[in-house]
């Protein structure tokens, strides 16, 4: 590819709330679509499969029960604790709209309170729904998370409520799209079908744990929930939330509507409730590791010390037993080991757990290593077994990564549930706060900027190996898009057409071939089929953003060229290769054409041909890496919060010239084009910010700079040292890392 890479000045469009209309309102085709749509169907094939439309965007790992969040203590029997759960359950059986906020300083056991609670309503029956925060989940940090999640819970409970955002959907496939606005997301997919139920039943509840864990959006999503409440009747229907007093600094209380009542969790009556954990959690893993030394172990003595150094702080009582039990150690050396660490009862409760987190750190080999791979594993947009994660960061033979050998010492911080292999879960969220602050972390500190860069590079280095060369699928788009005659393709773009369409089965293949048949005036039999409505407003929707960005300057670049060509193919044609991309494979083949001399069967035989490159492509993704995966899926994510360096620049530039047409076939069947596309123009504006060598003004001439730009990319070295010098005088273990 060229250097002389031209993109746009500027987003004449940018990808915002609510794509313009104006390219789609002077579309005959379009308009037929949006504005005589057949009357919708109600039978239950159709609203199936609208509900299976909609399940594909829900983030499942968000529940309160996902197998992604690892085992939480129990609530022991007769503690304060308990009693608190007790109240609380007894206050859902209530009548009254209410809105709880559980609030306390990090590790006084809320999200446990909250687990607890979420369990037992669930096997009540009045759990409506339950959403966990998490900023180590890529989809469970965002206020619109929580709507899609809280929605489709809703729907799978109350069948008067799916039957609403079923209508709903119907309507506007583009309804769930992160591109359109909360409150009006909120409105159509929670409070509408919360009125449409007829509150005959118990008490239903929402419970919503950390929520100062989301990234976006807080305040407004707390007025949104009151709001949801002062809608509605009193039938009954109870919020519960939880979260840290402080959201970066403010009082959250701040944020609070009357009708939120609060309680605190404080220091009293929870001493009692560790030692009642302690003994019992120490009782069981004197019986599964079948110690000799006698009961009780230990001494009464011993953990009464444990429990007055411990104090108030619940998280470091957890972490305890999570490292005492360790299978792979003997308990009594690390109980050992506890009774000599020291931890301050009367400190607060971070810096109680500072401490304990450094004193476990220092056990390690290598305590810097174990610094470095702790702050890998809290920066992960998504979870990764070790396998996958030494997959991810070992490009090149510089690079020496051994996650396994490096955490497998620090099993109460990180753990893998259920096998080694499975993917490795962080102990608690205190370990991010402390890992990502220098104040708390001292001079182990490693920035995340730089962390971020680590994984930037290391993402897009495993995108540079193993995406490939070139597809198959863009040369044919290229020719339909180009070579054809134009005459021929016009019969494509006709309204009449599209609006027999909607009365044919979704399947892209299926598609095709009934397209021919109207082509030659044999197609009878037309039957109304709600799923290709659902499916043809779905992608109205993405084909407005798609129309919504300015790509007359970009089309030097391979990517930006596939979308121009996608782009100008009629309405009809584009349609069927969209399927093939967003929905799951049919399995059904097109007969071979009866008509070859005709010049549009032609141009349909190459959309099949388009359409079985993208099924190949599709299969070929269950044989990719997982760590493949994840780079194509979150690349831009550590892009956008890394510390640029030149090494970094370099495979940035390399990457857009050479793999970003493959990374776009790519992350549109791991995602959906949207989501493409919102993450080319966020790609962009960081090459802009970062002054990526490459020409962003369509009157730009090729200098010098393109030249050295060019060499840099051919030259660029997996394995090599692209790291920035620390800023102490101490040397950088990050560069440490992965030299020889």
């Amino acid at each position: 590819m060229g250097s002389n890479m031209m993109l746009p000045s500027r987003v004449a469009c940018r990808i915002c709330n609510f794509a313009r209309l104006s390219a789609i309102l002077q579309h005959e085709t379009l308009c037929t679509l949006l504005n005589n749509r057949p009357p919708l169907t109600t039978h239950p094939l159709s609203q199936d499969y609208t509900w299976a439309f909609f399940c594909r965007f829900v983030p499942i790992g968000a529940l309160f029960d996902s197998p992604g969040r690892g085992a939480l203590p129990a609530i022991q029997l007769g503690s304060d604790r308990a009693r608190l759960v007790d109240s609380l359950e007894a206050h859902f059986e209530s009548p009254s709209n209410a809105m709880l906020w559980l609030h306390g300083p990090s590790g006084t056991g809320k999200s446990v309170i909250a687990y607890t609670l979420a369990s037992r309503c669930r096997h009540k029956n009045i759990l409506a729904g339950s959403f966990v925060f998490s900023p180590k989940h890529a989809h469970c940090r965002s206020a619109r998370s929580l709507v899609i999640v809280l929605a489709y819970q809703l729907g799978l409970s109350q069948p008067q409520a799916k039957e609403k955002m079923i209508e709903v959907l119907d309507r506007d496939p583009g309804i769930i799209s992160p591109s359109r606005d909360l409150r009006e997301q909120f409105a159509r997919l929670l409070i509408d079908p919360l009125e449409a139920v007829d509150w005959r039943s118990p008490s239903r509840v929402f419970i919503i744990d950390a929520i100062d864990q989301c990234q976006d959006q807080v305040p407004e999503l707390i007025s949104l929930l009151s709001r949801l409440l002062s809608h509605m009747n009193d039938v009954g229907l109870h919020i519960f939330f939880t979260s840290r007093d402080y959201i970066k600094g403010v009082l959250i209380k701040r944020q609070l509507f009357p009708m939120i009542s609060d309680i605190a969790l404080d220091d009293s009556g929870i001493t009692r409730d560790i030692g009642l954990f302690l003994r019992r959690s120490f009782d069981k893993i004197h019986k599964r590791h079948q110690l000799q030394c006698p009961k009780p172990w230990p001494p009464e003595e011993t953990l009464g010390r444990l429990v007055d150094r411990v104090g108030s702080h619940f998280i470091t009582g957890s972490i305890i037993v999570k490292f005492v039990g360790s299978l792979d150690s003997d308990p009594t050396d690390r109980m050992d080991l506890i009774d000599h660490i020291f931890l301050n009862p009367s400190s607060p409760s971070e810096s109680s757990v500072d401490d304990f987190y450094k004193s476990i750190i220092s056990t390690a080999d290598d305590p810097e290593q174990a610094y470095l791979h702790l702050t890998i594993v809290v920066n992960l947009a998504g979870m990764l077994s070790y396998p996958q994660l030494d997959n991810l960061l070992n490009r090149g033979s510089n690079r020496k990564f051994d996650m396994r050998s490096a955490l497998s010492q620090l099993s109460p911080l990180v753990h893998t549930p259920d096998g080694h292999d499975n993917v490795v879960q962080v102990g608690h969220e205190s370990l991010c706060d402390f890992l990502s602050d220098p104040i708390r972390c001292g001079e182990q500190f490693i920035s995340q900027v730089v962390v971020h860069r680590l994984l930037a590079y290391s993402s897009l280095s495993i995108m540079m190996k193993e995406l490939p060369d070139d597809s198959p699928l863009c040369s044919r788009l290229s020719q339909l898009a180009t070579e054809s005659d134009f005459m021929s393709l016009r019969v494509f773009d006709n309204a009449v057409f599209l609006s027999l369409a909607m009365c044919s089965p979704p399947e892209p293949l299926l598609y095709l071939s009934m397209l021919w048949h109207i082509t030659q005036g044999q197609y009878t039999g037309l039957q109304d089929d709600s799923r290709t409505k659902l499916a043809l407003q779905y992608f109205c929707h993405t084909w407005q953003v798609l129309q919504h960005l300015d790509l007359s300057a970009v089309d030097a670049l391979p990517a930006f060229r596939f979308l121009v060509n996608i782009r100008s193919l009629p309405v009809l044609l584009a349609f069927p290769i969209f399927l093939a991309f967003e929905s799951p494979r049919s399995g059904q083949t097109l007969g071979p054409s009866t008509l070859e001399y005709d010049h549009r069967v032609k141009t349909l035989d190459v959309v099949a041909e388009i359409v079985a490159d993208v099924h190949a492509l599709k299969d070929q993704r269950k044989t990719d890496s997982d760590a493949l995966d994840y780079a194509c899926t979150h690349w831009a994510y550590h892009l956008s919060l890394a510390e640029w360096d030149d090494d970094l620049r370099s495979i940035v530039t390399a990457f857009m010239r050479q793999r970003l047409q493959q990374w776009v076939l790519k992350a549109w069947c791991l995602q959906d084009l949207e989501t493409c596309l919102r993450t080319l123009c966020g790609v962009r504006e960081l090459c802009l910010a970062n002054n990526l060598p490459i020409h962003f003004d369509p009157d730009a001439r090729y200098t010098a700079t393109d030249t050295k730009a060019k060499q840099d990319a051919k030259t660029v070295s997996l394995g090599g040292c692209w790291c920035a010098p620390h800023s102490s005088d101490r040397p950088n273990i990050l560069t440490c890392a992965i030299r020889s």
